[in-house]
């Protein structure tokens, strides 16, 4: 709710009336869908990390911007050269590098659909992103499109905790809340600049969707490595490395 409640706080022109009839708006069942995925793969994310292991499941969360990536060159025709290759595959390579743990003893082979589906459904929202800011969001209005998307995600979810009989009163905790509105603000932040940048055209999606992966793993593993003093393995720091000339390739192309 508080990503909705931004969407609509930053909607250019959105009057009530206008709200009211929202549903007539061409990015409506994209934000359906789009929402529905948000909350489906925060729930994957929770159940692959427990029953099929961390190391693969954040492996997979990452290596997902392949779909958007192979999706922006083939569906919109992007120009593929060999630097812009070549910083693709750098810039792969850095993540797994990154992501990669020294010992990986909770992976459990039985449940491996699950980081599977993660690596698909994580995949599938980014290229729909794409899809729907290049062809549904024709008032230059992604705001509304992101708080709307967040709205269904929030009415989804809602879903899910009646049918485990959640109780009400747990929504109200002071943790409860202070989170949701730091998550919230954050999440709709990193969907509505994401739509943003796609409209201002300065790189290809393709390299887009690798530069926001790349950014996200490198800014995590060094708050990990400063605030919880997680040790990096020379595998880490070599994939930092690759994470660098990979996005000076991407500035280049």
């Amino acid at each position: 709710m508080t990503a909705t409640g931004l969407g609509l706080i930053l909607s250019q022109g959105l009057e009530l009336t206008a709200l009211a009839n929202i549903y007539q708006a061409p990015w409506f069942f994209m934000s359906a869908i789009v929402g529905m995925l948000l909350i489906g793969i925060f729930f994957i994310i929770g159940l692959s990390t427990q029953r099929a292991g961390i190391a693969v499941t954040t492996i997979a969360s990452k290596m997902s911007v392949v779909i958007p990536m192979v999706f922006s060159m083939l569906y919109f025709r992007e120009t593929v050269t060999l630097l812009k290759g070549g910083g693709i595959v750098l810039g792969l390579t850095a993540l797994v590098l990154i992501v990669a743990k020294k010992k990986d003893t909770d992976t459990d082979p039985r449940y491996l659909f699950l980081p599977l589906t993660l690596f698909t459904g994580a995949g599938l929202l980014d290229a729909l992103l794409k899809l729907t800011q290049q062809n549904y969001i024709l008032d230059g209005n992604p705001a509304a499109f992101t708080g709307i998307s967040f709205f269904f995600a929030f009415v989804t979810g809602l879903c899910v905790c009646l049918i485990q009989k959640i109780p009400v009163r747990t929504f109200f905790r002071p943790e409860i809340l202070l989170s949701g509105l730091v998550l919230g603000t954050v999440n709709f932040g990193s969907i509505y600049f994401l739509i943003r940048t796609l409209d201002r055209g300065a790189f290809d999606a393709s390299i887009l969707f690798g530069l926001n992966s790349i950014g996200i793993v490198c800014l995590s593993i060094f708050l990990a490595a400063a605030l919880f003093r997680e040790k990096l393995s020379r595998a880490n720091w070599t994939g930092v490395a690759l994470a660098v000339l990979s996005i000076l390739t991407f500035t280049q192309t």
